[in-house]
């Protein structure tokens, strides 16, 4: 789940009345990815900038939206996302190669007494 505590959305000039319809359908695209995505994320970011986007003022409201949340939800995978760890090789361990079974590392036991 996201939360935003604020949502700064930097529009061209003459599109300010739009923000709100914006913000609104940016929050729904982000709910949408968020249920698509194959990996949960979870944490906290405490700023997110996502950088200046080509918006262009023909885009409707949700393909404005559509850009933004992708721009935003692929920051947060970028940076909430656990890469993983590479194993590390084992320091000086050699194959055994070529001993018969039982030949290991510990040394045989032998029996001693009792019956056979």
């Amino acid at each position: 789940m996201i939360t935003l505590d604020a949502l700064n959305l930097h529009l061209p000039s003459g599109m300010q009345e739009r923000a709100p319809t914006i913000a609104r359908l940016i929050a729904g695209q982000l709910s949408r990815l968020q249920g698509e995505s194959s990996e949960q994320v979870c944490g906290n970011i405490s700023q997110l900038n996502i950088g200046a986007l080509h918006i262009h003022r023909s885009f409707s409201d949700a393909q404005i939206a559509q850009t933004i949340a992708s721009a935003i939800n692929e920051k947060i995978q970028d940076q909430l996302t656990v890469k993983p760890v590479e194993k590390l090789p084992v320091a000086n361990k050699q194959p055994v190669a070529n001993k018969p079974p039982g030949a290991g590392s510990k040394p045989a036991m032998k029996r001693q007494g009792g019956r056979a």
